[in-house]
Formats: structure tokens, C-alpha cells, sequence
């Protein structure tokens, strides 16, 4: 069975909030056309509950804590970078796997509407002050960075 889908009509408008789009799917040389109907996302994700607070000192062992959440529940990606005090920057997840020294210590854990990350790097922290960078783009193309 071949399957193949493409989009058949207009791009996609904003009809008082709806997305809607014509598309089709191609099921053994049976083209069957579908509406798309869904509502718009125009709500940036959200980047909160930081643990230890923003500006707080840190301890080399100290897990850091923070969660990812859109109302829509769907991310396109989301990428966390530390930055230590020399400038030095490193990959901690690269939206899809936690990254070099946070690949055994880090983790990512489905909450409502998100994730909640628990980041440690592997060996402690090498300095201080770091900061923790996170990008978060939703399924709208909405872009949050903290």
C-alpha cells in the first residue's frame, strides 16, 4: 500500500481562529481530499518554575529544575544550551536527546501540556555563574526563549 500526503489547496487562512486547509492523502492511486479544521496557535510556550530560582547561586552537584509548557501541548522543538561564566557553551539537549555531559544525569519528563527537565552536568558544574539558556518552539511557530 502506497500513502502519500500533500496539501491540495490554498495555504492555510484564519477563519475567525480556525486554521483551515484542503489537503489529500494518495492511498493506492485513490487520491481522497479532505478539510483541515483546527484552531490557531497563537500562544508562545512557557518557560517557568526554575529550581533554583533565576540568580541563585549553585552548587557543583546541584540538579537544576525548569518546565516546558504551551497550552497546545505541541512543540516543533525545544533546545537547551548552559553557559558558563568564560563563555564556554554546551548542547544540554538538542531537542530530541540530552547532549555530552548531560546524556546519564539529565532527564525530560512528560507534565500537563509540556515537560519538566532535570539537568545535572555529568562531573559538576565547572564554574559560576551559569546560565541556563532554553528555546521552545510550539507547533504555531511560536517562540519563547529564557
Amino acid at each position: 500500500m502506497t500513502e502519500e500526503f500533500r496539501d491540495v489547496g490554498a495555504p492555510p487562512n484564519d477563519a475567525g481562529g480556525i486554521l483551515q486547509a484542503t489537503a489529500a492523502i494518495n492511498i493506492n492511486s485513490r487520491i481522497v481530499e479532505f478539510e483541515i479544521a483546527a484552531p490557531l496557535d497563537t500562544a508562545a510556550p512557557v518557560i517557568d518554575n526554575f529550581s533554583p530560582a533565576q540568580g541563585s547561586d549553585i552548587e557543583p552537584q546541584q540538579s537544576l529544575m525548569f518546565d516546558v509548557t504551551d497550552e497546545s501541548g505541541l512543540f516543533s522543538t525545544i533546545i537547551v544550551h548552559a553557559v558558563f561564566a568564560d563563555g564556554v557553551e554546551e548542547v544540554v539537549h538538542d531537542g530530541t536527546n540530552f547532549r555530552g555531559f548531560y546524556t546519564s544525569t539529565s532527564s525530560r519528563v512528560l507534565i500537563t501540556n509540556g515537560w519538566r527537565y532535570t539537568v545535572l552536568r555529568s562531573g559538576g558544574w565547572p564554574s559560576s555563574p551559569i546560565m541556563i539558556r532554553v528555546f521552545a518552539v510550539d507547533g504555531g511557530g511560536n517562540l519563547t526563549e529564557a
